[in-house]
């Protein structure tokens, strides 16, 4: 819970995987408090769903100018499906595992890379990397630009993922002096 709370905080420092989220949308309006009970609810929500076969996926936890964390729910990957790595320009992500198991890849270089999005590129393949196997209470810190991909799940895999935007993206996206946001529930 230490390592929770420690990461959590590092969402006031100036300083993976999808693209932000759009102010406006249910999940992604500015926040800059989320307690333990409003987490445990949310990890059971993902639960839930994943047993009546529905798809987790992600729901944004903070949300404060360029600076967010998400929480994502994977359940075991479906064999033979391909993996898409991803290499964020101007972010790099730090990962903590509140639940499960599962491999996280990463480094190397994208096989012909597709942009995805402004700040993002994909690909099928990747050209060196290491893989780490990680449980509950792991940590692991995507650099910017390392292409990167959840390769295997045990069972379900729960992450607090918190995106660290490059320094100058972190300046030209953080909000006018006085204009932060009340804390949300």
């Amino acid at each position: 819970m230490k390592l929770l709370c420690f990461a959590l905080t590092l969402c006031a420092l100036p300083a993976f995987a999808q693209l932000a989220p759009k102010p406006g949308t249910p999940d992604a309006e500015p926040r800059v408090y989320l307690s333990g009970k409003d987490l445990a609810d949310m990890l059971a929500s993902a639960d839930a769903a994943a047993e009546t076969g529905a798809a987790p996926g992600l729901k944004t936890l903070l949300l404060s100018g360029p600076f967010w964390n998400k929480l994502e729910y994977h359940k075991e990957l479906p064999k033979g499906r391909p993996i898409q790595y991803r290499s964020n320009v101007n972010d790099a992500e730090l990962i903590l595992v509140l639940e499960g198991a599962g491999t996280i890849f990463f480094g190397g270089k994208l096989v012909n890379p597709v942009a995805s999005g402004s700040d993002s590129f994909v690909s099928g393949a990747v050209d060196g990397g290491t893989a780490y196997k990680l449980v509950k209470g792991d940590m692991i810190l995507i650099p910017e630009g390392a292409p990167h991909a959840i390769t295997e799940v045990n069972g379900k895999f729960a992450l607090m993922s918190l995106h660290l935007p490059h320094p100058a993206q972190a300046a030209a996206a953080a909000p006018a002096a006085g204009n932060t946001p009340a804390p949300g529930r």
